[in-house]
């Protein structure tokens, strides 16, 4: 008999979970676990290289363990131990074998949503006028463009009441304000079947503000109701799930066509596996991944929402003001309504929470309106306007998520900040994000030569963005260009670089060769990370090159580099100083140094150190506006060319959608007399 083990992951209104094992369908109860820390005597394991069954299995049973299963992750196994063995001890004879990347208890995460107030309420009434929210983030205007066809959103849940199915113990029935509701296939990760039908009533009300059936008389709304729902269950009837059910749910919906993932769901704990998954969706598959900042009510995301991958979602009241449960931070990305189900500040006489049909708590035959409140609930309001974005043609992850982060209306602080992100999302304008362009300069052509005081009309192609405004600069120096480099030999770590996560960079005397400093990540602690950022526009291609040394506990810490968000190596454990080289092409790009914490144990310093950087051929001509910003539509603009000696001239061009796009160059040197 094919054994289950339990995959936990909580909503904070839970109803108490059950062990499932045995065949699909076979449910037998089973002693209450906790639903926080780890799961008792699991662990997962990354091999460097493939090993076969019977390989894992020999070393499963050489350090005390048996093998579970295989996860999606590549060369990623789960196992189990006695679970009275110490973890520290255990832990070192996981990692003792080199071929081991790394070795981590398996832990519960937790949908989040927090408590609810049930309402039932006659279904053949339009309730639209009770969704204070979807008004809120304009959804009414947006639908004027788009309603979302086209777009596949995995829920990545406790399953979706989708279908009309008896597994020989429940009976599921798709509730009725999902009947024009489209769905692909998917799949229940706690069950081992095909058949993710929701037995919690969470993942449902998730389903339902993405893509409840609308404009059909009944009941509610959702804000992309023409779109696909795949629904993929990895937490069970009490809403608890684990890292490794998690990490596959994720993995097989971007493998299975999935363009937008919804992650209402988190842990406290940092999990590399759920890490890994989300980077492949993300970074691979070109999925975007959306996930719920948490209701601790505190400082730091939770996970898998901290992750750079993934978009952080942060909850607004009827107000739009950060709710009194909402998580927030560094790294947090926008702002949607979660509602408040103790509040009544519209004073229309029922509660200010997000108010959507589900399932009844413990009968998956029946439905009802109800309304929830949490992270849970903010999360799918920007996964729904990702799928209005998607169906207007906009198919790149970095695109979607531009358009949703710099559409956002600003809260807080001006600009960005840790307790809204980019801002209060808003569909409308979302919808009418326009593409970045590259806009190529037709004149002045290479060879051209105007004299200096001229009058010249500069002309360029807009590439069909017709509504977008524009920005000219000009140099006269265009080739200038030189190597940055930077050792810290200053004692300090300079004003050209960004910090951010919980703790700053410093200066240190721990060096690699040439010099007396290095630059040392901040002082962190359990699940807290420290970043340093750098950007530079490059006037040619280059290699860029650092030292870095990292000092760690193997599996648990981890050293991360990034070019332009794509990391390019994740590194922990203990080492001497390595040296890096990485290729970039000409033009602007960001460099990120992360250090990151998943548990409070620790080896050596417990720190990452960078030193020697160097980046050649880094730009340091001397750019002039010429206009900060053309009338919208313009292809055309009148410059008088400077009386400025010297033949090395060039204009750029930027097109303006809300942020700036590339800068494209005028096509070559020309001349001015």
């Amino acid at each position: 008999m094919k054994r289950k083990h339990l995959r936990l992951l909580s909503i904070l209104f839970f109803v108490l979970p059950v062990v499932v094992y045995g065949t699909a369908g076979e449910a037998r109860p089973g002693p209450i676990p906790d639903k926080t820390g780890r799961v008792p005597g699991e662990y997962i394991v990354k091999f460097k290289s493939f090993a076969s069954t019977e390989q894992v299995r020999d070393f499963a049973g050489g350090v005390g363990g048996q093998v579970i299963r295989k996860l999606l992750n590549p060369r990623t196994w789960l196992f189990k131990f006695d679970v009275n063995e110490k973890a520290p001890k255990l832990l070192v004879r996981l990692k003792a074998d080199p071929n081991v990347v790394y070795a981590e208890p398996n832990g519960y995460v937790s949908a989040t949503a927090v408590e609810h107030l049930d309402r039932l309420l006659i279904p053949n009434d339009p309730l639209y006028s009770r969704q204070w929210n979807l008004r809120q983030i304009n959804t009414g205007k947006a639908w004027e463009t788009t309603h979302g066809r086209g777009a596949v959103v995995a829920i990545v849940d406790t399953g979706v009441a989708y279908e009309n199915y008896n597994d020989g113990a429940t009976r599921y029935r798709r509730i009725s304000d999902l009947a024009n509701t489209r769905f692909v296939a998917g799949y229940d990760f706690v069950n081992n079947d095909t058949h993710p039908n929701d037995d919690n009533q969470h993942g449902t009300h998730v389903a339902g503000t993405i893509a409840q059936s609308t404009n059909n008389g009944l009941g509610v709304a959702g804000i992309a109701f023409e779109a696909s729902i795949m629904p993929v269950k990895v937490l069970d009837s009490g809403g608890f799930g684990t890292f490794d059910d998690v990490a596959d749910g994720v993995r097989w919906a971007a493998d299975h066509g999935a363009h937008i993932i919804n992650l209402s769901l988190g842990s406290s704990s940092p999990s590399s596996v759920m890490h890994d998954a989300v980077d492949y969706a993300r970074n691979t598959k070109n999925v975007v991944v959306i996930a719920a900042a948490g209701n601790g009510g505190n400082g730091q995301l939770g996970y898998p929402a901290a992750y750079s991958s993934v978009v952080s979602v942060a909850a607004t009241d009827y107000n739009k003001a950060l709710t009194w449960y909402s998580q927030y931070g560094a790294g947090l990305d926008i702002s949607a309504p979660g509602g408040d189900t103790g509040a009544d500040a519209n004073n229309d006489g029922y509660p200010d929470g997000i108010l959507q049909q589900t399932i009844e708590e413990n009968n998956p035959a029946r439905a009802s309106y109800q309304y929830f409140q949490g992270t849970s609930m903010a999360t799918p309001h920007v996964v729904g306007v990702a799928a209005l974005i998607r169906s207007r043609g906009i198919t790149n992850a970095s695109e979607i998520t531009n358009a949703l982060k710099l559409s956002a209306v600003d809260l807080g602080a001006p600009g960005y900040d840790t307790r809204f992100g980019y801002g209060l999302l808003n569909a409308y304008r979302a919808v009418r994000y326009r593409r970045m362009v590259t806009p190529a300069i037709t004149y002045p052509t290479a060879g051209a030569a105007p004299a200096g005081g001229s009058s010249i009309t500069i002309r360029w192609n807009r590439r069909r963005a017709n509504k977008l405004r524009y920005q000219l600069s000009y140099t006269p120096n265009y080739s200038a260009a030189g190597a940055y480099s930077d050792g810290f030999e200053s004692g300090a770590v300079s004003t050209d670089y960004s910090q951010g996560g919980n703790a700053g960079w410093a200066a240190t005397s721990v060096a690699s060769s040439g010099g007396a400093y290095s630059a040392a990540s901040g002082d962190i602690s359990d699940s807290q990370s420290s970043e340093l950022s750098l950007s530079k526009v490059f006037s040619a291609a280059a290699t860029v090159s650092f030292d870095y040394l990292v000092s760690s506990e193997q599996g648990y810490d981890y050293f991360d580099f990034y070019i332009d968000d794509v990391r390019q190596f994740h590194v922990s454990g203990a080492s001497g100083w390595v040296a890096g080289a990485y290729p970039v092409t000409a033009g602007e790009h960001t460099f990120r140094w992360a250090y990151s914490k998943d548990y409070s144990v620790s080896d050596g310093s417990d720190s990452a150190f960078i030193d020697n950087i160097s980046l050649p051929n880094v730009n340091q001509a001397d750019w002039t506006r010429i206009v900060r910003m053309t009338r919208a539509g313009a292809s055309s603009y009148v410059w008088t060319v400077p009386n400025v000696p010297g033949s090395d001239y060039r204009l750029r061009i930027r097109a303006y959608n809300g942020a700036y796009g590339d800068w494209a160059y005028s096509p070559g040197v020309f001349t001015v007399n």
